[in-house]
């Protein structure tokens, strides 16, 4: 939080760590109240931006590989300079667009996304992402009804039969 608020780029516009603590960690970590979360061996957090919830999941699960995908270099270089300061040694930075890296990396456990794109859009980004069975996590403003019936029939476009 210490580098995010001291960080000359627009990162965020949070720029009070305790407002931070409360406005991206406790909300990062809402994402531990998913079980796939708890156990994940490996995530990838889509969009990363200042780093949320990459970093509060990396920290919380040490031994889980944290993969935080962001386009934007200046941001990159930001998360990676913030990793290091953080002692975060399981989170590995991806300076690529997701649709670009996705083709040619392993799957993950879970992928995560917090105010990225509308559900639809999400499943699109991470469904060559995931492992067969695995677990999308997406951060939104709120509930909207027809947006998660949305993702929920993009969803079944790439639903494999067995």
């Amino acid at each position: 939080l210490d580098a995010m608020v001291s960080e000359h780029a627009s990162i965020t516009t949070v720029r009070d760590p305790m407002d931070g603590v409360e406005r991206h960690v406790e909300d990062a970590l809402t994402g531990l109240r998913v079980p796939a979360v708890r156990t994940a061996g490996t995530i990838a957090d889509l969009g990363a931006g200042a780093g949320f919830p990459g970093f509060a999941l990396a920290a919380a699960l040490p031994e889980t590989q944290v993969r935080l995908v962001e386009s934007v270099a200046r941001k990159c270089a930001f998360l990676e300079r913030a990793a290091h300061a953080a002692g975060l040694r399981n989170v590995e930075i991806v300076s690529d667009r997701v649709e670009a890296w996705a083709a040619g990396h392993d799957a993950h456990d879970v992928v995560t996304a917090r105010a990225l794109a509308a559900l639809p859009v999400l499943v699109e980004y991470a469904a060559p992402l995931l492992v067969e069975g695995g677990t999308l996590v997406a951060w939104k403003g709120r509930r909207d009804p027809q947006e998660e019936q949305a993702g929920d029939e993009a969803a079944g476009l790439f639903m494999v039969s067995s």
